[in-house]
């Protein structure tokens, strides 16, 4: 709240709320302060903004907040309407709309009167006699026990939010209060008694349900007792798709033993080839097509084991605390499938309607299949036209019995497409750029290729230490010589040059750059007597800013000690005379200069005569 602010709003002769801008001025607006009821006048004049002020001295103190509240009980007094909010009734997780939000007349309006144990800000007495609590929240909300009062004795009673409202922005105010401004229900009868029927609904529906749930648990427990231990033997279909997804490559695919398993009736691997080959192989042939876990389910599910296929999730939720081994059908497979996306063969990604995708890899891995024997005859030819070029940089003599034949077949067998470029890549280097020593030689006859090339290597490592070390040298130098020139500038600005290229007799003569391009201990020193100039010059400007000062607060206090003299006599020369005479109160000292600061100043004050 601002210190200028004054109300404008009072209770006119009428009773009814009066604004300064509509009433007489002074007294003959014959209004009263809406706080403590007492007189107050209009100021209605030309400098200060138009404003109510009290006629007599009181304690009484109105503030922004209790005008805007008198602001809002009034106008619903006048208007006889205002929007109520949507009533909504809350039980058991449902929400159920009673009515929209809507806009309420009434016949009459109770400014604070009390109904029974409550006094709410205002009552609003409809035409058939229905009556609604409103209260104005500005700076304190309803407290709890008010709360409870209304849901004990069951009065409907809303709270219109005015803590937001701008309090200078009085055009804002009247829509504010009888629409827009945020507004909510601190109680309301119909919603409760709805909540209340709601409740009992679903309290009965609930009773039923665990009914259902305790009947399906001891079914599908009983059945998952019964289980062996050992899963039954695969049928010829089985073990045919099982050799159809090995020989696809998918040995990884179909050995993961998930939780649940114990749901089917044949291993995990039975259930998992038909899931892989039926939607990471046929499932992206010409285009991928998208899938529910529930689809990847009824595939298998004449392999899950009877009893087993529908588990409502209450039923599976106590299933696994009863059974911490036990996992539903529909759930291990859904976790088979988030494996496989974790091992990047499969999107969760809803899909046209469908959360599973086969990823880029599957579809590439059938492509990459079907020409495996292709790719491998084209990488042998590749493996035989490098090793003739690596050769073909070595003598003859060092490879002359060398199978060539023989070294490919070993290579493309023993070394995946992954891990081949590098092994190749870091033998080019050695052989071809002689740059690297390779860890491998990949049993090619290299061996005395490898120890020339080790001699080179360690020579150039030589001459590269040398140059290394001479930049480093250099770069330290250099950055010692920045690191003083920047500092000298800071102290001497423009003449840094000259002090950095005259010779010192702290250096035995040497400029300062000499000393610095030397060592670090030379820098050290350097700066050292930077810092001792620096002090120096530091010292004198702050002796001549100190007495620059002190000149000008005595100037400043001799001003201001001669203008209280001359107020203090008709005459200047006695005043002029009076500050330059000596007095035995200043040890004898004058008056101007006796007042160097503000308590000498105070002093020469006191002491100075009220007449001259």
């Amino acid at each position: 709240m601002s210190n200028d602010w004054h109300p404008t709003q009072a209770i006119g002769p009428d009773g009814h709320r009066a604004d300064v801008q509509d009433v007489a001025n002074g007294l003959k607006c014959r209004c009263v302060c809406f706080e403590c009821e007492q007189h107050v006048i209009a100021k209605q004049g030309l400098k200060v903004k138009w404003h109510f002020a009290h006629h007599a001295p009181t304690n009484c103190r109105p503030s922004p907040e209790s005008e805007l509240h008198f602001y809002a009980k009034s106008l619903l007094a006048e208007r006889l309407w205002c929007w109520i909010p949507e009533v909504d009734a809350n039980a058991a997780e449902v929400t159920k709309r009673i009515s929209a939000r809507r806009k309420f007349q009434f016949a009459e309006v109770k400014v604070e009167k009390a109904d029974g144990n409550v006094r709410p800000d205002l009552l609003l007495i409809a035409k058939g006699g229905k009556i609604l609590h409103v209260e104005i929240y500005v700076r304190h909300k309803v407290d709890t026990i008010k709360l409870e009062k209304l849901r004990t004795r069951g009065i409907s009673s809303i709270e219109i939010d005015l803590s937001k409202l701008d309090w200078d922005d009085r055009a804002e105010w009247e829509l504010a209060i009888l629409e827009t401004a945020p507004r909510e229900w601190l109680h309301n009868v119909k919603a409760s008694e709805a909540e209340r029927e709601m409740a009992v609904t679903a309290t009965r529906q609930a009773e039923k349900r665990a009914a259902e749930i305790d009947a399906e648990f001891t079914r599908i427990s009983k059945v998952w007792k019964a289980i062996p231990k050992s899963y039954s033997a695969p049928s010829a279909q089985l073990l045919a798709e099982q050799a159809l997804a090995r020989k696809r490559g998918f040995h990884s695919m179909i050995a993961h033993m998930p939780k649940g398993a114990g749901c089917f009736l044949v291993a995990p691997e039975f259930w998992q080839s038909r899931i892989v080959n039926g939607f990471l192989w046929d499932g992206v042939a010409g285009s991928t097509r998208a899938f529910e876990t529930k689809e990847a389910l009824a595939c298998v599910k004449d392999l899950v084991r009877p009893g087993l296929n529908r588990i409502s999730t209450e039923v599976a939720g106590r299933m696994k605390e009863e059974f911490p081994e036990f996992q539903p059908a529909w759930h291990t497979v859904h976790n088979y499938l988030k494996w496989l996306k974790a091992h990047h063969w499969m999107f969760d990604k809803r899909v046209v309607g469908k959360n599973w995708l086969p990823s880029g890899s599957a579809i590439h891995h059938r492509k990459e299949q079907e020409t495996a024997w292709d790719r491998e005859r084209e990488r042998k030819a590749d493996m035989a036209e490098w090793v003739d070029y690596i050769l073909s940089n070595i003598p003859n003599n060092e490879h002359r019995e060398f199978d060539r034949g023989s070294w490919v077949d070993m290579f493309v067998t023993r070394y995946d497409e992954d891990e081949a470029p590098a092994l190749l890549e870091e033998i080019h280097e050695m052989v071809v750029g002689g740059q690297v020593l390779a860890d491998d030689l990949l049993e090619l006859p290299l061996l005395a290729e490898y120890e020339r090339q080790e001699q080179s290597q360690a020579k150039r490592r030589i001459e590269k230490e040398q140059r290394r070390l001479a930049e480093l040298e250099r770069s330290q130098r250099e950055s010692r010589i920045l690191s003083l020139r920047q500092k000298a500038e800071l102290v001497f600005g423009t003449e840094a040059q000259l002090w950095l290229e005259t010779g010192c007799k702290h250096f035995q003569d040497q400029t300062p750059l000499v000393v610095v391009e030397a060592s670090d201990d030379g820098l050290e020193q350097a700066l050292e007597e930077l810092q001792r100039l620096h002090r120096q010059r530091k010292d004198a400007a702050d002796r001549n800013a100190a007495e620059a000062r002190q000149k000008t607060m005595l100037e400043k206090n001799c001003a201001e000690l001669a203008e209280l003299a001359s107020k203090r006599t008709s005459d200047p020369a006695r005043a002029n005379l009076w500050c330059r005479s000596s007095h035995p109160k200043l040890g004898g000292q004058r008056p101007f200069d006796f007042c160097v600061d503000e308590r000498t100043l105070r002093i020469c004050k006191d002491i100075m005569p009220s007449k001259l």
